[in-house]
């Protein structure tokens, strides 16, 4: 080898300064003219142009396999290329022993310096591929780096089973900057878009249950999954029996709050159960609450408390203005209801008050009390006025 490099040297040298060359000539393309190196009688290296294409070749004789079709080292005639190890060896930089197609210098070689390939040279930090600086020893040994100041694109392609980049080991860790899936210009820690622009506008992250006996049975189908929804919201779903769709739904949007159960992946917010508005009102089978509390339905329940005033206990006040029983009679002779109660209309139009409807009745219920007590009075005088005249 010392051999073959101090002739390069001399046949570099003479072409350099114009001096005496040395023309191994070919007769024809079919031949090949270089020169051969021995020792002890036997060829152990040659260096000359290939039959053919002209290719300048070095090769040796002492590994198996290698010939013209796989030199050491080819200069094509017809390409600026250099091909290294053609013959199936390996490519060593800073490294006698490669065990790989090209190997560079053993991780532990002292130095602690950052040490790669670079794509420039007076930075070679900035756009290179290298292994960080720093000891090589536990627990923090050096890294590789991937470091390209206009930027990193990983395309892995689509065609095949495999077309993915895949992060095994502990995981994958951001320490700075932003991530962007589907935006090239991410606003935040982790940015999510579908990079449509249309109305029904979803993108997020999709869980599916690898141990779920429906999502071996529907593979794909059965998941949960944190979405944006539309332009101004966010959905939380999931699914389940094998359906597409979504089946129980948060919507978090300008409006407010909906839990609906929809399998319209279109309008997942449909069959709302539950809104809660963002004045505060909470709506029960509907999703236009206009109380606190609005509910479209039975409420089942085993007490219900009502916070209430002037309870009325004035009935029994003394000086309580109990209505005879003829103004009653015609009252309801013209109207059709009790004095002070609501209409059937009113009742339909707006709903009933239920404290003050309790408190209504208790009212009534008290002078029905009290009409009863007069009675009684009444039919125990006459009764004592009977006897008296017997």
């Amino acid at each position: 080898m010392k051999a073959i490099i101090s002739l390069t040297l001399v046949l570099l040298t003479s072409i350099s300064y114009g001096q005496n060359w040395l023309y191994p000539t070919k007769n024809s393309s079919a031949e090949e003219a270089g020169l051969a190196i021995r020792q002890g009688g036997s060829i152990q290296y040659y260096i000359y142009s290939d039959n053919g294409t002209n290719d300048f070749n070095i090769q040796s004789t002492g590994v198996s396999g290698e010939q013209d079709a796989y030199p050491r080292l080819r200069l094509p005639y017809a390409s600026p290329n250099v091909l290294l190890g053609l013959s199936g060896g390996n490519v060593g930089i800073g490294n006698t022993s490669p065990g790989a197609k090209l190997s560079f210098s053993n991780l532990n070689d002292g130095r602690n310096l950052a040490d790669g390939i670079t794509w420039y040279n007076p930075s070679p930090l900035v756009y290179g591929i290298y292994r960080t600086a720093g000891a090589w020893s536990a627990p923090d040994y050096q890294q590789l780096k991937l470091s390209w100041d206009t930027g990193i694109i990983l395309d892995p392609g689509t065609l095949y089973g495999k077309s993915y980049v895949d992060v095994q080991g502990s995981g994958l860790r951001v320490s700075s900057g932003f991530v962007g899936i589907g935006t090239a210009n991410p606003l935040n820690p982790l940015h999510i878009r579908d990079g449509s622009d249309g109305e029904d506008q979803y993108s997020g992250l999709r869980f599916i249950p690898a141990k779920s006996a429906a999502q071996a049975t529907y593979p794909g189908q059965n998941y949960h999954m944190i979405s944006g929804f539309r332009r101004n919201g966010l959905w939380i779903a999931g699914s389940s029996n094998g359906s597409t769709y979504s089946r129980s739904n948060i919507l978090l949007t300008d409006l407010g709050i909906s839990i609906a159960t929809s399998d319209d992946y279109s309008n997942p917010e449909n069959n709302s159960r539950l809104m809660v508005l963002n004045d505060g009102n909470v709506g029960i089978g509907t999703t236009t609450p206009d109380s606190k509390l609005s509910v479209n339905g039975t409420i089942h329940s085993k007490e219900v408390k009502v916070d209430l005033t002037n309870w009325p206990d004035y009935v029994f006040d003394v000086d309580y203005d109990l209505k005879p029983l003829s103004e009653v009679k015609e009252y309801i002779n013209k109207n059709h209801r009790l004095p002070e109660m609501p209409s059937a209309r009113e009742v339909e139009e707006n709903g009933v008050m239920l404290g003050e409807m309790n408190k209504l009745l208790l009212q009534k219920l008290e002078e029905v009390t009290l009409h009863l007590i007069r009675q009684q009075e009444e039919i125990d005088a006459l009764k004592k006025a009977l006897v008296e005249q017997n």
